[in-house]
């Protein structure tokens, strides 16, 4: 079908599997060593996308936010304060929250088959990139959330600067994009100023001092301070739904 672009890992689950779906009947579910996918049938499968120049983005902390749930990944930073007080993601959160345990049936056991593919894949020298699915599942705090996605990467067996790397150059080449991902002469200069080495540890990378975008510089306060209050939030949402339904109506 000519795609090539795989996200969660979910396609390489189901041609392996193929009566397997996130809706398929317990006794599918069953047929499956979650904890300890078959390796040999893994890179079978790899050595295959790697023919056809496969980009895998895992999403791992999607996953990883279920399966930690209640105790989830929270940075405790200014970004993660500011969602804090979104009334829209928070409502989403929560009621996602509310079907906890059938969302670690499905996106919890996803997580070891992932990491597993994940791993083999970029070994054998297949393109696997960051990515996070914000704000899908559970406090996937937009932006932030790809600081875990790091860690993740760094947990499974990626250096440092191979997590960095599949956050950057190796993200934009996967969608044709060569004016950014790295620090050139010529490309596009949207970077952050670290106070701290992420190459010793990578929880550093949230070790923010200064944001340059645009060709300008930025604190992170400066930036935060033109996100919209919760008021102006809720009144641009109820406009939003009051224009979407009179177009619903018309239809």
């Amino acid at each position: 079908m000519g795609v090539t672009w795989f996200e969660n890992a979910s396609g390489f689950l189901q041609v392996l599997y193929p009566k397997w779906n996130t809706q398929a009947a317990p006794e599918e579910w069953e047929k499956i060593n979650w904890t300890e996918p078959d390796e040999s049938a893994i890179i079978k499968l790899c050595t295959e996308m790697l023919a056809y120049k496969v980009k895998l983005c895992p999403t791992l902390v999607l996953s990883d936010q279920v399966m930690q749930h209640p105790d989830n990944w929270n940075p405790h930073n200014k970004v993660s304060k500011s969602v804090s007080s979104d009334f829209q993601l928070n409502e989403h959160w929560q009621a996602a929250a509310g079907y906890i345990d059938d969302a670690r049936k499905q996106l919890g056991l996803l997580l070891a088959f992932t990491k597993k593919v994940s791993k083999i894949y970029f070994d054998m020298g297949g393109t696997v990139v960051t990515g996070t699915d914000t704000p899908g599942g559970i406090h996937s705090y937009p932006g932030a959330a790809l600081h875990r996605e790091l860690e993740l990467f760094v947990e499974i067996g990626f250096t440092e600067m191979e997590a960095l790397q599949a956050a950057t150059i190796k993200a934009a080449e996967s969608i044709g994009l060569t004016d950014r991902g790295v620090i050139d002469k010529g490309k596009l200069a949207d970077l952050i100023v670290l106070s701290e080495n992420p190459l010793t540890d990578i929880k550093n990378t949230q070790a923010i001092d200064l944001v340059i975008k645009g060709g300008e510089v930025y604190t992170q306060d400066e930036i935060l301070a033109h996100v919209p209050n919760p008021a102006d939030t809720f009144e641009r949402y109820e406009k939003f739904i009051g224009e979407f339904e009179k177009i619903m109506r018309v239809q």
